[in-house]
């Protein structure tokens, strides 16, 4: 068994001049850890999420939706080892 993991956030990061960087302002305001065979849904994002962060054990696709369920011709994700 695979497992999907995001992280959910607001805002991003500002570096020391005050600028932007590309990457989710810590802490997280939710986290799921997902398991996942052939197919799986996750739990709804919160209502204040703008940006998330993904990585996944095993290779993965992935969509975003009222009814999420992925295929082959959606975003795929590479495994993280």
């Amino acid at each position: 068994m695979a497992t999907l993991y995001i992280s959910e956030y607001r805002n991003l990061t500002q570096d020391a001049e005050g600028n932007l960087v590309i990457v989710g302002k810590e802490p997280a305001i939710a986290t799921q850890a997902l398991t996942f065979t052939t197919s799986a849904v996750s739990s709804p994002f919160n209502a204040e999420t703008r940006y998330i962060r993904h990585y996944s054990s095993a290779a993965a696709h992935l969509n975003f939706g009222a009814d999420p369920g992925a295929s082959v011709l959606d975003y795929p994700v590479s495994a993280t080892t």
